[in-house]
């Protein structure tokens, strides 16, 4: 025990506090012997001193002097330190130079076999106050093994990193076969915003946060004592980090030409836009060429770019939507936009403000040009704080010297109109054929874009012929786009041939919409009740399982009872649509005892339920009645002992007529059970297993019946 004075200082002869370092053995091989080898108290003017101190106790010592490591291996070297000894006493550890390539031995004692051999290490007890060496300690190691040549290097986990603001990752080094000292990450280079503006935030331990859109290039730095040398050496790493914006509810709905999203972190990254293009706010899309796009946004507003044109999305929240027009034209119909939404347009020499209008823009570079074809536009000049309403029949052209307004024919700036915009900005998927005071024109029943192997070759030629659609407006049929909410109603009411009973019950329909009159149909025919209190949402895809109920409902068909299919949740409001659809023969689902509710309901596929459903109800394949197989593999369960209810089983007709019958069932003990059958209708024999997983089940696979 040590004693003190009341003052709390140590006896005489004590410089300083108690110190007692005890560095934790890691690993302590057995087999050591222990035995410490001790030098000689170096010459100093300290001698008396070093002999009084000495005269208070046991010296410093090691736990072992001597180990046997395999190569690859690692042992700390366990260093007591007396209480008596100054309070700034600490052991430091030296490798011999002729060891660097047996051992390496860290700063705090931990020694690493690298190679066979023998290598000694001194362990000096160092009073750092004065700078003197007290004691000379020495572990000698032993090494055995061979050396392996597959010395892991350092790394680090990410080379690129793509966040959103706000967004955390982390950047983390790996070490290897080596030992790390420390790593740090620091901004290299920044590429975009080019203003300097912030992109990331960096603190310890490699945390970067996306703070504004732009790209910037990381340098991680790592300093490490190498495996095999010992020898203190530096890598480094870089990353690329991207910050993009907030994802938008713009969309790239069709496009023809060379069409281009450039994205605001690293506009040198550009990609082809496809109809899958996910954007981002500050991206912008680009027409090169002989080329257009149609863009939609969530709040049902549509664009329609024109050739060599650039457009900025500078955000597309929810009621409010930001553009900025860089160079070319397009034009916009915000007419079927929410009551509460509205968008602003920024050009070169002005910002456009407008809602529920049809309007055409034009920008060069220096003059900004708006015609408004209806509704109204207010025009706010760059520099001004004061805008300028404008409304139908009139344009405004804005430079930097002002503002000019005029008078131009509405009617000739929709005859300009492409084919391609017409159908985007007017909703137009072609009439179906009535009386024409002319030569009547054959239905066009072939499309160049639809394969007359395709399974739906069929009905898209049926429903061509029947007027129920003449395809797009450049001749094609897309067959693979998705069908909107507002075609749907009008496929509906010319193919079941639905009178329009006007006054339309939906607000977000636009009465002079080329679908109102179907959709007001459909609505009157009880099919369809909306999205929500006075709304249709005309513009949303339909989804497979919404299409059964509106087929179901409009045909009047029954629900059979039984499913059909894996994948349709019995619970769902569209269930029964679903299995009467699928009775009727309407479909077939999409393989693999399928059916896909969720998936968006194509062009091709409307024509063959259409096809199926009204126009040649001969062509529809009754889908088979699983019911007796259900009802056979259920009895042999229970002969087994096994309750199955009938919602946790499924039935599906197998290529050699067999059904195969699978689901969930019980014990009388309420253990949960699978089993996996198959029914041959021809003879009603049943076979098939019983799996019991519970971890103590006696028989986790047996035959039943």
């Amino acid at each position: 025990m040590n004693t003190r004075d009341r003052q709390g200082r140590r006896p005489v002869g004590s410089r300083a506090a108690v110190l007692g370092l005890v560095v934790a053995l890691v690993a302590v091989l057995p087999g050591a012997s222990v035995a410490v080898e001790r030098s000689e108290p170096p010459p100093s003017d300290r001698h008396d001193e070093q002999v009084a101190l000495a005269s208070q106790g046991p010296p410093a010592s090691l736990d072992h002097d001597q180990a046997t490591l395999t190569v690859g291996e690692t042992h700390q070297i366990l260093v007591t330190i007396p209480d008596w000894m100054p309070e700034f006493t600490v052991a430091r550890f030296a490798n011999d130079p002729d060891n660097l390539g047996v051992v390496a031995v860290s700063d705090t004692g931990l020694v690493t076999a690298l190679a066979p051999g023998t290598a000694r290490i001194e362990v000096r007890i160092v009073d750092i106050a004065f700078g003197a060496v007290d004691e000379v300690l020495t572990f000698v190691i032993d090494v055995v093994g061979e050396v392996d040549d597959a010395i892991e290097p350092v790394t680090i986990n990410v080379n690129d990193l793509s966040l959103q603001v706000g967004d955390t990752a982390q950047v983390i080094t790996d070490w290897g076969s080596h030992q790390g000292i420390y790593s740090s990450v620091r901004v290299h280079t920044q590429h975009y915003p080019r203003d300097g503006t912030p992109v990331v935030s960096l603190r310890s331990p490699g945390m970067v946060t996306g703070v504004g859109i732009g790209s910037v290039e990381l340098e991680v730095e790592a300093a490490y004592r190498h495996a095999t040398t010992g020898e203190r050496e530096e890598e480094t790493f870089r990353v690329r980090v991207r910050v993009r914006g907030e994802q938008t509810t713009v969309r790239v709905s069709d496009l023809f030409g060379e069409v281009y999203i450039i994205p605001a972190e690293d506009p040198d990254d550009f990609s082809v836009a496809t109809l899958d293009s996910v954007i981002y706010e500050g991206d912008e899309i680009e027409t090169r060429g002989d080329s257009g796009a149609i863009l939609s946004l969530e709040n049902m507003a549509t664009i329609s770019m024109g050739s060599n044109s650039i457009l900025r999305i500078v955000n597309a929240a929810e009621g409010k939507t930001n553009l900025e027009l860089l160079i070319g034209t397009m034009w916009t119909n915000i007419t079927r936009m929410l009551i509460d939404g509205s968008m602003d347009v920024e050009l070169s020499q002005a910002v456009f403000g407008i809602r529920g209008t049809l309007v055409a823009f034009e920008e060069d570079g220096t003059t900004s040009t708006a015609r408004v074809v209806t509704g109204a536009v207010e025009v706010v000049p760059n520099g001004t704080a004061q805008g300028e309403l404008i409304t139908a029949g009139q344009q405004a052209a804005v430079t930097g010297a002002g503002m000019q307004t005029s008078s131009f024919s509405a009617e000739e700036a929709l005859a300009e109109l492409t084919d391609f915009e017409r159908e985007a900005l007017l909703g137009d998927d072609g009439p179906g054929p009535g009386p024409d005071p002319g030569t009547p024109t054959p239905p066009v029943t072939s499309f160049p874009d639809v394969d007359p192997d395709s399974p739906h070759a069929a009905g898209i030629a049926a429903v061509a012929e029947a007027g129920i659609t003449t395809g797009r407006a450049d001749g094609t049929f897309g067959p693979g786009l998705a069908v909107r909410r507002d075609q749907m109603a009008t496929f509906l009411a010319r193919a079941l041939e639905l009178a329009d009973p006007g006054g339309s019950p939906f607000t977000d329909v636009a009465p002079d919409s080329v679908h109102a009159p179907g959709i007001r149909a459909v609505a009157a025919a009880d099919i369809t009740t909306g999205v929500g209190p006075g709304r249709f949402a005309p513009e949303q895809t339909v989804s497979r399982a919404q299409m059964a109920t509106f087929l179901t409902r409009a045909l009047e068909l029954a629900d059979p009872g039984w499913d059909t299919f894996t994948d349709v949740a019995p619970d769902s409001v569209h269930a029964p649509g679903i299995r009467a659809v699928a009775a009727a023969g309407i479909t077939t689902g999409v393989g693999g005892g399928r059916f896909d509710p969720a998936g968006q309901v194509t062009r091709a596929q409307m024509a063959t339920f259409l096809f199926r459903a009204v126009l040649d109800p001969d062509a529809a394949a009754p889908a088979p009645d699983p019911s007796s197989a259900i009802t056979a593999v259920r009895d042999a369960l229970e002969v087994c002992g096994v309750s199955a209810p009938e919602e946790y089983v499924s039935a599906e007709l197998l290529d050699d007529g067999w059904w195969s019958v699978t689901g969930e069932g019980f014990f009388p003990s309420l253990e949960p059970v699978r089993f996996e059958h198959r029914y041959d209708p021809a003879t009603g024999h049943v076979e098939g297993w019983v799996i019991d997983e519970h971890p103590e089940a006696a028989e986790p696979r047996f035959p039943c019946p």
